[in-house]
């Protein structure tokens, strides 16, 4: 910005004194003053104060010494008023001011941008009123500091000065002008200085990992760049930390930057600093190995050998050994090269120095073949080997044709073709030959390449070929076929191609029968003849002179029966038309040592020897008779069928040990057929009658059948004691066999009512059947409390006796209909699919972190008439009333009356990958016999959609129809104790005790995939008296003595021991082995 500076003081004029000089004085300021011409009208400036004098009588006050005062010239009517005063000898006193002179700064404006330390040129207009342009003294200024001081201006009025700006200088330039009279102007802009960029420097060469020598010099080069200074103006040094400075060139004009360097021997670290004239750097460093000099590498070239003449059009395999003291054969670069066709081509040496290249299409003519091995420091070695390569001859047979027939006798000419484009044709050398007669002629050919014998060959079928040889000695071939027929044959009386031997006709034109094969042993038989199938009926049918032998047709396989059980050793076979002494027709003894060991034997399990030899040892399941179990729950009275239903429920008193719940739904303590569930804790050993349970929870009225379910709820409330469920299928409270579930929080003591239950869950309808299935389900709705899961099989929403499974919220639990407390429901799909039937807690199936719940519908039809189906459905669920249809999955039985889902449990994960798994219960499955029965483990993650349960993981399937397998299942923990969860599961058919007695299994983890029958089992826990039906119920995955096993719970509702059918329940302690 320009800005006026400071007036300078008025200059004060008085009168000069007259006296004797006064005119001389005058004169002189007259003199002066008419040096200085009128202002014109256009003068830039006048000062407001200025007045016309008369500079004759005047002298400057205040100055050091009299000087000429430039002033305008008086108007002529002012002139005599002035005189006037001087000739009246007044005193008159005038100022005089001097015009300040301007300075506009013109190459920039406030706020411009420039870079720091780059030279910029300042441009400027000054003048003045009074002073001409060029007396001006032009001063440029840099954040105060003067640049090119005091300097004339230009003749009109320019100025210009190039300096750079730093940020420091605060991005000021001015401009300050002064008039003879020492006035000043100044003009002053701010310019924004931004700071300039780095040059940048890469270095292209040498390139790291390589190896380099002290006696190679190594070439460095780099590129250098600068946004705003040429290469030319960037300082750039090369040092190693070794050896210090390199002297290499300077940057050229692109920025290229080359010089070659020995290095010493040693680990250089390489740097290169760039830097521009304003001080702003970069750098690039690279190491680099430098051994001492280089070896240079060695070579041979072993194949092919020195004149060796290849075929034109064949592939030459080129072959070498190279070899490096420094960097071995594999840092070499190999190859291969003509003299007649130049480069062939590039190849890796192999480890042991080995090279090999394929070179075809080499051109005609003698090549010398080279082997070119370069090393890291571009030193070679070269080994060659000198090759022809030539053309072969031409051959042709012309005749006689192919396959041509001549008499015995005949002679046979033969001609020919043999050229060659490099020897003269009648300088090749010829062979004809016959393949039942040998070479018969070697005439070369004449020198257009003819070629002829003549010659008599044997009887017979003749293969006659003509080789061709050059003087490089190559061949080539032409082959044809000739047939000497022989003036002899023979009648062939059975028509079958070959004459009896005694009817010899010499003639070389045969009559109508005969033929010239006369080896027929039996001219009657066109059976009979040499090459027939040889038959086992008593005739030589192949003419080979033996009748039957082992190799006909039709011969027997015969084994040896060493050990006489009738079954041979397969290592013994052998064929023949009549059974050898010692051997029989059955080959398949897998010991034909031992008679006992055979096909037709009895399996005898666990001897360690596959007696049946059908290629496995018969493991033996363990059979244990649950009446020597550790523990026995005997039911109190006849009818009671305790067992019905049991579950391992925790830890209900809180001293540590597992407990368990047994229902016995017929009990009549209160009414007839009211049912109670038995809660015994754990610690008890031998035999116990229930009516000295621990807790005895009591139905409300007849015909209730409290306890046919029973189910460990967790601890729904958090009070620290487990909770238990207990349904009552056929309670009227709401309805007509509407049921209910009833919640009783722990810890328990004594006979409880169930009408006096902490929650009574009951059914909306008559027959809706309300808790059929009991699950605790874990966390849905994640409010930090258990919630469960019940079954009400007969309920209608769906359709008729679809069947309903309400979730209940164990944070907002309350008593009342299920439909009033529940959260959320799931509704069977079809008439009379029963769904609920049995619930369980799948785990989380999916791997999200979220509890998930199969819904089993035992009677559902997809896979036939009551194949059955199980839901998973995954949690959590938004809420509301979910048809199964829209289930995650959908696992349907393989076939009818299969009632897949009778019982489900989710084991948890079984094979450690995360997921958690499944299994099921069909007991109505037959692949074995009607109502053997199965169990399917599904392993997660399950996949989406309706599938058959034929695509389960594993499959363990009942021996025998009607074991009814899968009746119940159950994880059965850790019964060993090896670290892989085991599972139960019963079968109320097994007849091992008796008829129908039944039996709990144990199958030990971990378990392949496949079919696995009862004998693939661990143990069999079996009752003893017929329709004990053991297996009704089991649970496991709970340690009832606190021993670190897990044990085995089976419920047997048909046992006789405190009265018939009073049932019973077992507890067989884990152990590492029964």
């Amino acid at each position: 910005m320009r800005s006026r500076p400071p007036r300078k003081p008025e200059e004060t004029v008085e009168p000069v004194p007259r006296g004797p000089h006064h005119r001389n004085q005058g004169a002189t300021a007259r003199h002066s003053g008419a040096a200085y011409p009128h202002p014109s009208a256009e003068s830039p400036r006048k000062h407001a104060n200025s007045r016309p004098v008369g500079i004759h009588c005047l002298r400057i006050v205040g100055d050091p010494m009299p000087r000429p005062l430039r002033m305008p010239v008086v108007p002529l009517l002012a002139t005599p008023i002035l005189l006037s005063a001087c000739s009246q000898g007044k005193d008159a006193t005038i100022t005089v001011s001097n015009s300040d002179p301007t300075a506009t700064i013109v190459s920039h404006i406030d706020g411009d941008s420039v870079l720091e330390g780059i030279d910029i040129e300042f441009r400027g207009v000054v003048a003045d009123g009074e002073d001409a342009y060029d007396s001006l003294l032009v001063t440029w200024t840099s954040g105060g500091t003067a640049i090119c001081p005091e300097q004339p201006a230009v003749a009109d009025g320019t100025t210009a000065c190039t300096f750079p700006l730093t940020r420091a200088d605060t991005g000021e330039g001015g401009l300050v002008v002064k008039d003879t009279r020492g006035a000043s102007a100044v003009a002053k802009v701010t310019l924004d200085v931004l700071p300039t960029n780095p040059p940048s420097i890469t270095i292209t060469g040498p390139v790291e990992g390589r190896r380099y020598y002290t006696d190679v010099p190594l070439l460095f080069t780099a590129q250098v760049s600068d946004p705003e200074s040429d290469p030319e103006a960037l300082s750039v040094r090369w040092e190693s930390d070794v050896q210090g400075e390199l002297a290499i060139d300077a940057p050229s004009p692109s920025g290229n930057i080359e010089g070659e360097v020995y290095l010493s021997e040693a680990n250089h670290i390489i740097t290169v600093r760039a830097e521009d004239p304003q001080g702003n750097t970069d750098t690039d460093s690279i190491f680099l190995e430098v051994g001492g000099p280089n070896s240079p590498p060695t070579c041979t070239f072993d194949a092919p050998e020195v004149d060796t003449v290849v075929e034109s059009g064949e592939v030459v395999l080129l072959e070498g050994t190279v070899d490096d003291a420094d960097v071995g054969p594999e840092g070499l670069a190999v190859a291969f090269t003509s003299s007649i066709d130049g480069e062939l081509g590039t190849a890796t040496p192999n480890s042991d120095g080995s090279v090999l290249l394929g070179a075809d299409d080499l051109s005609t003519g003698t090549h010398t073949l080279s082997l070119v091995a370069t090393d890291d420091a571009g030193t070679t070695c070269t080994a060659s080997s000198a090759v022809r390569i030539a053309e072969p001859p031409f051959v042709r047979i012309d005749s006689p044709s192919p396959a041509e027939e001549f008499n015995d006798g005949d002679t046979i000419n033969f001609a020919g073709t043999a050229t060659d484009n490099e020897d003269p044709n009648d300088t090749l050398t010829v062979s004809w030959t016959s393949s039942l007669d040998g070479e018969f002629n070697t005439s070369p050919p004449d020198s257009s390449g003819n070629v002829a014998a003549s010659q008599l060959l044997s009887v017979g079928d003749h293969e006659v070929r003509l080789v061709v040889t050059d003087s490089d000695g190559m061949q080539r071939s032409s082959l044809t076929t000739v047939k000497v027929l022989p003036c002899e044959y023979f009648y062939d009386g059975d028509g079958d191609g070959f004459g009896d031997p005694t009817t010899g006709l010499p003639t070389c034109e045969p009559p109508v029968g005969y033929v010239l094969d006369g080896t027929d042993c039996d001219d009657s038989d066109r059976d009979a003849y040499p090459g027939a199938d040889e038959y086992c009926d008593g005739h030589d049918d192949d003419c080979d002179g033996t009748t039957d032998e082992y190799d006909a047709i039709d011969a027997t396989q015969w084994w040896t029966d060493a050990d006489g059980d009738g079954f041979g050793d397969p290592a013994t076979v052998q064929t023949a038309c009549t059974q050898p002494s010692g051997a029989i027709s059955v080959g398949n003894d897998c010991d034909d040592s031992d008679r006992d060991i055979n096909p037709g034997a009895e399996e005898v399990c666990g001897d360690g020897v596959d007696d049946d030899c059908d290629g496995a040892d018969l493991p033996c399941i363990l059979n244990i008779p649950l009446a020597t179990t550790d523990v026995q729950l005997i039911g109190e009275s006849a009818q009671d069928e305790v067992g019905t239903a049991v579950a391992a429920v925790g830890d209900l008193n809180g001293d540590g040990l597992d407990d368990v719940l047994v229902g016995a739904p017929y009990d009549d303590i209160d009414a007839i057929d009211a049912g109670t569930a038995y809660m015994v804790f754990g610690g008890l050993t031998g035999s116990l009658d229930l009516s000295g349970a621990d807790a005895r929870l009591i139905g409300e009225s007849s015909s209730d059948n409290a306890g046919l379910s029973v189910a460990g709820a967790g601890d729904v409330n958090n009070d620290g004691y487990n909770d238990v469920l207990v349904g009552a299928w056929y309670d009227d409270a709401t309805a007509t066999d509407a049921g209910v579930a009833y919640l009783l929080l722990g810890p328990f003591s004594g006979d409880i009512d169930l009408g006096d239950s902490d929650y009574l869950l009951t059914g909306d309808n008559a027959e809706d059947y309300a808790g059929a299935g009991l699950a605790m389900v874990g966390d849905w709705d994640g409010d930090g409390h258990s919630d469960l899961a019940i079954g009400a099989y007969e309920e209608d929403t769906g359709d008729t006796n679809a069947g309903m499974t309400y979730l209940i919220s164990g944070a907002s639990i309350a008593s009342g209909t299920l439909s009033s407390v529940s959260f959320a429901t799931f509704s069977g799909e079809r008439s009379d699919d029963q769904a609920g039937r049995s619930v369980s807690a799948a785990g989380d199936v999916d791997g999200d972190g979220q509890p998930d719940l199969l819904i089993a519908a035992p009677p559902e039809d997809t896979g036939g008439n009551a194949s059955g189906s199980v839901y998973l459905v995954l949690g959590p669920t938004t809420g509301g009333d979910i048809d199964l249809r829209y289930a995650e999955a959908q696992l349907y039985g393989e076939g009818d009356n299969h009632f897949a889902g009778r019982q489900t449990a989710g084991p948890g994960d079984l094979d450690g990958d995360g997921y958690d798994d499944i299994v099921i219960g069909a007991d109505g499955e037959d692949s074995v016999d009607s109502g053997n029965g199965a169990v399917y483990l599904w392993r997660g993650p399950v996949p989406s959609g309706t599938r058959s349960l034929s695509g389960a993981d594993t499959k363990f399937v009942g021996q025998s129809g009607l074991d009814y397998i899968g009746r119940s299942v159950s994880s059965g923990g850790d019964i060993n104790n090896d670290g892989f969860t085991d599972l139960v599961m019963g079968g109320t058919g097994d007849d091992y005790g008796d008829i129908d007695a039944g039996g709990g299994f144990v199958v030990l983890g971990p378990f392949s995939s496949g079919t696995l029958s009862k004998n693939d089992f661990y143990a069999r826990l079996y009752a003893e008296s017929t329709d004990d039906k053991a297996g009704y119920s089991i649970a496991g995955d709970f340690d009832f003595n606190g021993d670190g096993w897990d044990d085995v719970l089976v419920g047997v509702p048909g046992d006789d021991a405190g009265g018939t059918n009073a049932g019973a329940a077992y507890i067989t302690f884990g152990a590492t082995s029964w």
